[in-house]
């Protein structure tokens, strides 16, 4: 197993809110390395981009959540 697949497989376990993925921008990173295809051929790639999708859903349900106050 790859540190990536390590690093994915910790953060999809760990509790994370949108405050902590904005100030960390982790998501970005993320989603850098599975845009360079790096592990395209790989599940961990799925898993990954699955992750900055829901990821992405949280902080966009976040922010709309503020709108709406």
């Amino acid at each position: 197993m790859t540190l990536f697949s390590n690093l994915v497989n910790a953060l999809n376990n760990l509790p994370i809110s949108a405050k902590v993925l904005t100030e960390t921008r982790i998501g970005r990173g993320v989603n850098s390395i599975v845009k360079d295809g790096i592990f395209k051929d790989e599940p961990i790639n799925k898993v990954a981009l699955d992750l900055v999708n829901q990821w992405k859903a949280l902080v966009q349900n976040q922010k709309n959540k503020k709108n709406d106050s």
